[in-house]
């Protein structure tokens, strides 16, 4: 195994590690405390489960993000609108599990995070650049140049 890799196995393992606890701990509590969720029409399951998995496992899930993603990955604006929006998902699910919400709140903050990262995408990589719109639709790191069959499928969807 290079040795460079090996740090970073010890950390993913340390992050499951502490989600599974962590999850474990805030089922225990929700069961105490019955804060179940009751299945309705809208529900994907049929029995009460308990709630607050989701407030246990996103904190340990954005700080291992925070601490393990490279500093190069995305531009800081990106960065800053993807943080941004999971901690207002996690808010309003948090809030979701004592208080219920409305479907359109819960969606407002749904679309209004999903936008906020679209628009720092935009506007971090502009269509002009050479990580244009190409390189995010593709998923393609910037500065790839096409080759092969990649070369005749951009010939084929440059007028799209």
């Amino acid at each position: 195994m290079n040795q460079s890799r090996k740090p970073m196995w010890i950390l993913v393992a340390g992050v499951f590690l502490l989600s599974a606890v962590v999850v474990r701990f805030a089922r225990w509590m929700a069961l105490k405390k019955s804060l179940l969720d009751i299945p309705n029409e809208r529900s994907s399951h049929k029995f009460p489960v308990p709630r607050l998995g989701g407030a246990a496992f996103m904190p340990v899930v954005l700080l291992a993000v925070c601490l393990l993603a490279p500093q190069e990955a995305l531009p800081v604006g990106v960065f800053a609108a993807f943080l941004g929006g999971a901690i207002a998902l996690y808010a309003v699910s948090l809030v979701d599990d004592f208080l219920p919400l409305s479907t359109t709140v819960r969606f407002a903050v749904q679309f209004a995070a999903a936008g906020g990262v679209l628009f720092a995408i935009w506007h971090s990589w502009p269509v002009e650049s050479p990580a244009g719109v190409w390189h995010l639709a593709s998923g393609l790191p910037p500065g790839w140049k096409p080759s092969g069959l990649e070369a005749d499928l951009r010939l084929l969807t440059s007028d799209l």
